[in-house]
């Protein structure tokens, strides 16, 4: 999808590019067309080659500027889904994961299908050991808005 928009624009992403926006964005399309988007906004000259670095020093500023669909998720999860909200703000204030076994003592196994949900939507997943944010880009957010802030929400 980067390679064929960004063509069209005349915009090419190298492969630490490529594998650093899939990295923020956790592979979810939506956000990886919102960023590569909003960096070719930022750097209009063209042709244009678009390396690792110029994507990083971007992330603080599109969290800035862009935080209207992350804070639409969470409006969501709040108004509909608390306890996931929870989950995804208890994993942010631990850097965004945590070991499985650490979320089954702390929430036991009554939250799992909490977590279950969670994993359907794409906003967390789980391999052998932990529970993590998958869309990295969320986890900073949530990390400036309410990590520290007193919003512990399992509390």
């Amino acid at each position: 999808m980067m390679k064929e928009l960004g063509r069209g624009m005349g915009i090419r992403f190298s492969g630490d590019a490529q594998t650093r926006v899939y990295d923020l964005t956790g592979g979810h399309p939506f956000f990886a067309r919102q960023l590569c988007s909003f960096m070719a906004e930022q750097y209009r000259d063209r042709p244009l080659q678009i390396d690792q670095e110029m994507v990083e020093a971007m992330v603080e500023r599109y969290l800035d500027v862009r935080s209207g669909d992350f804070q639409e998720i969470v409006e969501r999860l709040d108004r509909d889904f608390p306890d996931e909200l929870a989950i995804c703000i208890f994993l942010a204030e631990a850097g965004g994961q945590l070991p499985v076994d650490t979320i089954r003592g702390l929430l036991g196994d009554g939250l799992i299908g909490t977590i279950k949900h969670l994993t359907g939507y794409q906003i967390v997943a789980v391999d052998r050991s932990n529970i993590f944010i998958c869309i990295d880009l969320l986890n900073r957010w949530l990390q400036k808005r309410y990590v520290g802030k007193g919003g512990h929400a399992l509390s």
